[in-house]
């Protein structure tokens, strides 16, 4: 039985995913298996797989019908072997050194996460966060999304995640989702601001670099859950940031789907939480009139019955 459990998720990927493949064979510690979860693939990434399996044990070649990265995880998260677990996209890679760093922790938490690279053309650039070892205050940062909240930088033991599967209704925020239940249920984690995991930002078909109605739907959908997290995990001064996400999306695609209300039948969401006409350019004003506006009770309040204004 192996120690740790790579979960990649497989569709359309030729391009990258000899790449990934290539990083974890380097990686200095070599108890591992990999599960490439070919999705449906269209395209010759199910053959380079099986050529990799072909010269390595340690590599499972599973082919299912389409049906989205969460199937993909879910299905690889049934067919692990591991005592801890790490997801990885197809067309990202990690540090050679990733895995053997993460194990200095295994025998004293229940979950370790870790930085990223974001990597777009020639500009890398590490994404700092905070270093912690508080459960409470780090559950409480990903609510409201002061972290990384992507599952992929990060290293979780099977027990604990065993409990959750990611939601195939969604396929955008679903991760987010996985990761807030995971990281409420663990005893112990370890959260480091070391960059490990390179995440790649060239694929076109990524599912970050194209955003469709689908998309839009399920993002607010994992809001609106998450939401409802804080509020059943009685953590009270992240019930107004986690509000406060479901404004900020929002605002980040209204400028492109004029006819985002036409969604309002299909969202969970309390529709006067969103239709806010917000008229500032930059991204980064936008982030911090949000979260100061949300960071307290009244602040809240007073963007609700903003919103509830410009709804009428």
């Amino acid at each position: 039985m192996p120690l740790i459990s790579i979960i990649v998720p497989v569709y359309n990927v030729e391009k990258y995913i000899a790449r990934c493949i290539e990083s974890v064979l380097r990686q200095t510690f070599i108890d591992w298996e990999l599960l490439l979860i070919d999705d449906g693939s269209l395209d010759s990434s199910a053959n380079i797989c099986q050529e990799y399996m072909q010269k390595d044990h340690r590599i499972k070649l599973i082919r299912k019908p389409n049906g989205g990265v969460s199937s993909a995880r879910n299905l690889g998260l049934e067919q692990m072997s591991g005592e801890w677990v790490m997801f990885m996209d197809a067309d990202d890679w990690i540090d050679d050194n990733a895995l053997e760093i993460c194990t200095r922790y295994v025998t004293a938490v229940d979950v370790i996460k870790f930085s990223v690279r974001d990597i777009q053309h020639n500009c890398v650039k590490d994404r700092s966060i905070i270093s912690t070892t508080n459960r409470d205050e780090y559950l409480q940062q990903v609510i409201s999304r002061e972290t990384i909240v992507a599952v992929n930088a990060g290293l979780y033991k099977a027990e604990v995640v065993s409990k959750y599967r990611f939601n195939e209704n969604y396929n955008n925020g679903e991760d987010w989702l996985f990761l807030v239940n995971v990281v409420n249920v663990c005893y112990s984690l370890i959260v480091l601001n070391v960059p490990l995991y390179n995440y790649e930002r060239r694929n076109e078909a990524s599912c970050t670099a194209k955003m469709n109605y689908s998309k839009i739907e399920s993002v607010f959908n994992a809001c609106a859950d998450i939401v409802q997290c804080a509020t059943d995990f009685n953590l009270n001064s992240s019930i107004a940031k986690a509000k406060g996400n479901v404004v900020y999306v929002y605002f980040r695609y209204i400028s492109s789907y004029k006819q985002l209300k036409n969604l309002k039948a299909r969202i969970k969401v309390n529709w006067h939480y969103y239709p806010l006409r917000y008229y500032f350019m930059s991204v980064p004003l936008r982030e911090r009139v949000t979260n100061l506006l949300c960071s307290t009770v009244i602040g809240f309040y007073l963007l609700k019955a903003w919103c509830k204004f410009m709804a009428r």
